[in-house]
């Protein structure tokens, strides 16, 4: 193994071990770029970009962003024109924004959103579409003036997305809970979410706390409410998605 190599491996392992125990975001952040800055990266972040049926939508964003590029492309909508989007929509692996479409055959759209984002410092990309509990997928995006074009860069490229976005939409949710946003789950409501977690059906819910059927679905919906869930288990994986959850407290 080359040096540059065990490099590689180094960069990927230590931020494995990191990323969980990061003591705030900024370090987090700032311990992911270094790692990706020598290989031609000056932005790097993570966003909720897709539902589970790859319709476009916009979630919480962690990492260093392009504020002016942002700003320009969701203001003039360029995501409706954009080449990279729509591969990140239909694809399940990533790739180099230049491997995603054949520039010869864009349309004039397509070629705007290219030039306003080359007038912007990203010149050159690369896009990790990596799905997550629910069924959204979250995009990790890599921007710079070029990227290294290396399989073994490539890969850690690959590696680092996946701990620096889960990790990254984790705090998110553990913010949020710590800001109080989800904090208006009453007793009732958390005791059936942990009987939920642990398995129990809605009727055995309701025996094994003495209410009624519909009195554990009201619970239910109102704690899918308060958490933004779309099911149960969503509800259950985010008030697990923190070490300091609801649960307890």
């Amino acid at each position: 193994m080359s040096i540059e190599r065990v490099r590689l491996a180094e960069d990927l392992l230590s931020f494995a071990q990191l990323a969980p125990k990061a003591g705030s975001d900024q370090e987090l952040v700032q311990a992911f770029m270094d790692r990706v800055r020598p290989w031609g990266v000056t932005y790097a972040a993570t966003c909720v970009m897709s539902d589970k049926d790859r319709n476009f939508k916009v979630g919480p964003k962690f990492g260093t962003f392009n504020a002016a590029w942002a700003d320009v492309y969701f203001r003039e909508q360029l995501y409706r024109h954009d080449p990279v989007m729509d591969f990140a929509l239909t694809a399940e692996t990533g790739e180099y924004w230049d491997e995603t479409f054949k520039p010869d055959r864009l349309s004039k759209g397509a070629q705007k959103v290219l030039a306003f984002a080359a007038d912007f410092g990203a010149k050159d990309g690369y896009m990790i579409p990596v799905p997550i509990f629910n069924g959204d997928v979250m995009i990790v995006s890599y921007q710079g003036e070029r990227l290294e074009r290396h399989p073994d860069v490539e890969a850690v490229f690959r590696g680092l997305a996946i701990y620096f976005g889960t990790e990254g939409q984790r705090r998110i949710v553990k913010q949020k809970m710590r800001s109080g946003e989800f904090s208006g789950l009453t007793t009732r409501q958390l005791q059936i979410l942990h009987l939920a977690a642990l398995g129990l059906r809605n009727q055995d819910i309701a025996d094994e706390l003495g209410i009624s059927f519909k009195t554990v679905v009201y619970h239910l919906g109102k704690a899918r409410e308060r958490l933004g869930a779309r099911n149960t288990k969503e509800a259950i994986a985010i008030v697990h998605a923190t070490p300091d959850n609801l649960f307890a407290q």
